[in-house]
């Protein structure tokens, strides 16, 4: 029996040392050499009169089946000289070739998946796109699961850049790069961001926020960026270099201060920021053609027509914010308007409580 298993087990390990090498081979090369074997085997069966076999509409077919050692039997070669090329230079030779291929094309599937997973992807070619720099575990996971509920940013796609995740902690939801540091010239090159529509920058301390915050906002034409810190100096000093960026400082204090006057205050903000549970804030810019008018009829209109409620709003070409403004503020069409409710409105509701 050890003498019958003998020659199978030498053909395994034929096979499997081919299919190792075949990731060593290029493309250009496979070919060449499948290119050499077809030709000197189709021409090898007409040396030796094998006409049917070499024919145009059956070789092919001969040579496939014979590959893929499926052999059905209805072609095989008459001739002597035919079936020793057959057994001793087509078979073996089409075998492995089969294997190399196949192991060629198994290992760049395998390449692409672990190149994905293992954040050595480039998205340089993504637009309109969110990146987001920094992983701080169950604080970060949470901003994916708020942004990807919101259908919008979903379908733009997400780019996690990461200099301390091995892997994707999202592989079926998010794209991820693993960079050495935040600001380097590759997180900025391989995430896009200079295409993208916003950078979210979450670093595990403020020096290295404000770092990627800054290379980042180097950029020619910089996506909008906002970056938490958990002190106010370096949030500061972003505003100074980045006027238009959104500088978010930590609000846990002053949320713990107002809970101890007004009770809920703390749920109340959780529930207006988030998109997972209850009425939650957006915001939406005055479309060109509406009317001018004014805080007062605008929430009137929101609220009958969207079951909206109007928040503040920030005039056109300004970075101020007015929160509860009067009742005579003026609204012209430009200007962004932050509301609550339970969805975001579509352009045609607003158009239509506006109008």
């Amino acid at each position: 029996m050890a003498a019958i298993d003998r020659p199978t087990t030498l053909l395994g390990r034929l096979i499997r040392r081919v299919r190792r090498s075949a990731t060593e081979l290029t493309w250009s090369i496979l070919a060449a050499a499948l290119a050499l074997h077809v030709g000197m085997s189709w021409l090898a069966l007409i040396i030796f009169g094998e006409g049917d076999i070499a024919s145009a509409s059956v070789f092919p077919y001969y040579y496939l089946t014979t590959a893929t050692t499926v052999g059905y039997g209805d072609f095989s070669p008459a001739t002597t000289g035919a079936r020793n090329i057959a057994a001793f230079w087509i078979m073996p030779g089409a075998v492995l070739l089969f294997t190399a291929v196949i192991g060629k094309i198994i290992q760049a599937i395998t390449d692409r998946w672990t190149k994905a997973m293992k954040g050595r992807e480039d998205y340089s070619d993504l637009e309109g796109h969110v990146v987001v720099f920094g992983w701080q575990g169950d604080r970060t996971r949470r901003l994916m699961d708020l942004l990807l509920a919101e259908d919008e940013a979903a379908a733009k796609g997400i780019v996690l850049v990461s200099q301390v995740l091995e892997d994707n902690p999202m592989p079926d939801r998010i794209s991820f790069i693993r960079v050495d540091a935040l600001s380097s010239t590759g997180a900025v090159q391989r995430s896009g961001v200079a295409q993208a529509e916003v950078a979210l920058i979450v670093g595990a301390d403020d020096d290295t926020t404000l770092a990627a915050a800054l290379a980042v906002g180097a950029l020619p034409n910089p996506p909008r960026i906002i970056a938490y810190f958990q002190t106010s100096g370096p949030a500061a000093l972003l505003r100074s270099y980045c006027p238009t960026a959104e500088a978010q400082e930590s609000l846990s204090t002053e949320l713990m201060a107002r809970s101890a006057c007004d009770p809920g205050a703390a749920r109340l903000q959780q529930m207006m920021l988030s998109s997972l549970e209850g009425p939650t804030q957006y915001s939406f810019i005055v479309p060109e053609g509406i009317a001018a008018t004014d805080c007062a009829k605008a929430l009137t209109a929101l609220k009958r027509s969207c079951n909206a409620t109007l928040l503040g709003l920030s005039a056109k070409g300004s970075d101020d914010l007015h929160m509860n403004p009067t009742s005579d503020t003026p609204i012209n069409a430009g200007d962004r308007l932050y509301y609550i409710a339970a969805r975001r409105l579509e352009q045609a509701e607003i158009a239509e409580a506006l109008g």
